[in-house]
């Protein structure tokens, strides 16, 4: 399974690049990383496209200035009729242009559902999810080995039940306790697939903590989750109060409770 990722290479240094490390380059078609040295560069592009599963296609107003992202996009669309490409995935990287934006082909615009995504490693999880889900589409015994899970059924049934009764408050909270190394994460993720809280094929974000980490460490942290635009605060945090710190933590934490991101799991 690999991404193809269409850019302008004025977005590449600030958000493409961190993209194209965190997916790895087995991953991905990537012009720095997969163009051969000598050719043209149309050759490769097609070459690229004739070898993607799916077409990322990361929006700015570069992008849609630039000949070779136009002319991208145009074959990556001429792929997915013939069914040659099985996915595209928009992701709009500059603030200020929306998905009404003229410049945006139609096709992109009515069949998906083109969205912001301002942190490059929310983006490469989404990308890496979506590779994880055409993979376990084409080798569904992939995804049966994936999900195998021994023991512990009793655990798992009083989750389910918790989570099902409609006459307690749902949960906004769920902990795991036990010694390292013993399967807290493992059963926590199966305990939220089979209760439709996360899907399958989404790895869950982690933040891991330990004595020493710093509540600046933390928030830098839950930052990079994207759940919220924090820049403003980030600037300031070295000459924030606790008090101050804390409520960002909380804005952190309300703005994942609001996107239903009960997946994210922290452990300490």
């Amino acid at each position: 399974m690999r991404a193809f990722l269409s850019h302008s290479s004025k977005d590449k240094t600030h958000y493409v690049e961190r993209v194209a490390d965190w997916l790895g380059k087995d991953n991905i078609h990537y012009d720095a990383w997969t163009f051969e040295e000598g050719e043209r560069p149309l050759d490769e592009i097609l070459r690229g496209l004739d070898r993607a599963d799916i077409f990322v296609i990361f929006l700015s107003s570069n992008a849609l200035s630039s000949e070779w992202v136009i002319r991208e996009i145009v074959e990556a669309e001429v792929r997915l009729e013939a069914s040659l490409i099985e996915k595209v995935f928009p992701i709009i990287i500059e603030d200020g242009l929306t998905y009404e934006d003229e410049r945006i082909p139609d096709w992109l615009r009515d069949n998906y559902n083109v969205k912001p995504i301002k942190r490059p490693y929310v983006a490469a999880r989404r990308i890496h999810n979506k590779l994880r889900e055409l993979s376990w589409s084409r080798h569904p015994e992939l995804k049966k080995r994936q999900e195998i899970f021994v023991g512990r059924n009793d655990k798992q049934e009083e989750f389910e039940i918790r989570i099902h009764d409609f006459d307690k408050i749902k949960p906004t909270v769920i902990v795991a306790s036990g010694l390292p190394g013993v399967g807290r994460r493992t059963f926590l993720q199966r305990a939220l697939n089979k209760t439709n809280i996360s899907r399958s094929t989404h790895n869950s974000s982690a933040i891991v903590l330990d004595r020493n980490v710093s509540i600046e460490d933390f928030i830098f942290k839950l930052n990079d989750l994207g759940l919220v635009d924090l820049d403003g605060d980030i600037l300031s945090l070295s000459d924030a109060s606790i008090k101050t710190k804390a409520e960002i933590i909380h804005k952190i934490m309300k703005a994942g409770r609001l996107q239903e991101l009960s997946a994210t799991r922290l452990l300490n």
